[in-house]
């Protein structure tokens, strides 16, 4: 059989639910399954347009459920290529490949054949953390449904997990992945306008004062001089809050030490009369402030708030409104995903006996939940996603960061990773959410034609774009011209790229630019 995977026949061979006490093989499969307290339950659906889709839902009165497998006995044709998403933002790995049994593919894979696309993924907002597995035999589907690094517990609850989709076209696999993504994800918030701007410089030893942020508003307005779509310049205030310290005292400090911050609704409107949106960074997860309970802490990470507790989201909702209410058109959240889930569905560096203090709900629905209580207090703030997962966050945030930086700020490495995400998540940008392939510092220390080229490349990508300055250096007129050329692309969101060498290279050289071919050659 070649990539028409499971088109026939979505119902899987074989399911296995691991729970607190060890794991159940259903080797019979049917649409309705029970082992002593637990049920698992498959519903066959097919929307209009005759893409066949799998409901997979769970049940358990005491047990604790961990892991749900589903797995196809599926041959699949030696000279299939595959491609798969990133857990968040990615780390310049995406790639086509021949198989590799080993391979985990997050959320989604895609399979091309000789002639033909297909993609099994699925549906944004799943109550799991789902990931695809491939060999020449079998297709596995593994849907994580822990909390924390234990099982969840529902308590009689029918947890809907999962929907599982399928399409097939005789397609190329670009168009194939951009139709699917628009699939699966049914409900996306994208900006109003195209995002565009700056973030402010940031470095551990020294606090900014709002000297030196206006300096890099007026700056910013000069590039986007006469432009109708104004850029954003987005505060960097420091990597935590003291959130309920400002409940007290809503002027300020911001920070601990950071004492160039006390009025934070008077620096949005200064920032708004040189003719600049202004944005703000949070990390709302990361709060020290004495006043709040201890029993609003993660079990394990003192500092870390349980997004699971009722009381944790509302007092997470009371900031991004006061956010909103001094004016910041922009709330970016950062080190969310990793304050949250300290990377416990990658298995790493958490407790084996951990889990939040609400422990009815999986990794993944609580993590959807604080997206969501976000978006419910944003008002018409853009929100930005630093470090979410994009999977979650589809339907529930404006724009993601899809690329990480490179460790130190290596310069090769970085502009690789933000290549590679440009042309692997294309297919999820405005389908998912506007995407960002990541900020480009602009310094005395790199070449202006270096940094040029990859500037240009995501200026025209219809896709945010966002530069910070490393130095106050000032640019020569030829440079300062195409960051200004640049900034108007960006503003207009209205110019396509694609990738045509993206099943070759993973950090493709080939683009077309509003149908136009162009190279660039990143490594010579």
């Amino acid at each position: 059989m070649s990539s028409e995977l499971l088109n026939n026949a979505l119902l899987p061979g074989q399911v296995i639910l691991e729970y607190g006490g060890g794991e159940h093989v259903f080797s019979k499969v049917k649409p309705q399954m029970t082992y002593q307290d637990m049920a698992v339950e498959l519903q066959l659906h097919e929307d209009q347009e005759g893409h066949p889709s799998l409901k997979v839902l769970v049940l358990a009165e005491r047990s604790e459920l961990r892991v749900l497998r589903l797995s196809w006995e599926r041959p699949i044709d030696s000279h299939c290529r595959f491609c798969g998403d990133e857990w968040g933002a990615g780390d310049g790995t995406s790639q086509w490949r021949t198989m590799d049994p080993r391979r985990i593919f997050p959320w989604y894979v895609l399979i091309r054949g000789s002639e033909e696309t297909s993609a099994i993924g699925v549906m944004t907002q799943a109550a799991a953390f789902a990931s695809w597995n491939i060999n020449p035999s079998r297709v596995t589907l593994t849907l994580d449904i822990r909390n924390g690094a234990c099982g969840v517990k529902l308590d009689g609850r029918a947890l809907e997990v999962a929907t599982v989709l399928f399409c097939h076209y005789e397609r190329t696999p670009m168009a194939t992945a951009r139709r699917f993504c628009g699939i699966v994800s049914p409900a996306p918030i994208t900006a109003n306008l195209p995002v565009y701007g700056i973030f402010s410089r940031h470095r551990e030893d020294v606090s900014f004062d709002q000297t030196q942020i206006l300096r890099e508003c007026d700056m910013l307005a000069n590039y986007c001089n006469g432009l109708t779509n104004r850029p954003f310049h987005v505060v960097e205030c420091g990597w935590q809050t003291s959130a309920g310290a400002l409940a007290n005292d809503p002027t300020g400090p911001w920070k601990e030490g950071n004492a160039g911050f006390q009025d934070m609704g008077a620096l949005s409107d200064e920032i708004r009369r040189r003719g600049v949106r202004p944005g703000i960074s949070m990390r709302l997860l990361r709060d020290l402030d004495e006043a709040i309970p201890a029993n609003w802490y993660q079990s394990h990470r003192p500092g870390y708030l349980d997004p699971s507790i009722p009381e944790v989201l509302e007092h997470i909702q009371e900031n991004v409104r006061r956010a909103a209410d001094w004016g910041f058109e922009m709330i970016r959240h950062i080190s969310s995903t990793k304050d949250c889930l300290n990377d416990i569905f990658r298995n790493l560096n958490a407790p084996a006996d951990w889990h939040f203090a609400d422990q009815s709900r999986t990794n993944a629905e609580i993590l959807a939940d604080f997206y969501r209580a976000i978006k419910s207090s944003a008002g018409d703030m853009v929100i930005y996603g630093e470090d979410v997962i994009g999977h979650l966050a589809a339907g529930l945030t404006h724009v993601c960061r899809v690329a990480q930086e490179a460790p130190n700020g290596e310069w090769l490495r970085g502009r690789h990773n933000r290549v590679n995400a440009l042309a692997f998540r294309l297919c999820q940008n405005q389908n998912f959410f506007t995407i960002d392939a990541g900020t480009i510092e602009i310094s005395a220390r790199r070449k202006w034609q270096d940094i040029r080229a990859l500037a240009e490349l995501l200026a025209n990508s219809d896709t945010a774009f966002f530069l910070s300055f490393g130095d106050e250096t000032p640019l020569a007129p030829k440079a300062t011209k195409e960051l200004m050329e640049d900034f108007f692309n960006a503003s207009l969101g209205d110019i396509q790229v694609m990738p045509t060498d993206w099943m070759d290279n993973t950090c493709p050289e080939e683009w077309t630019i509003d149908g136009k071919p162009k190279e660039y050659h990143w490594f010579q």
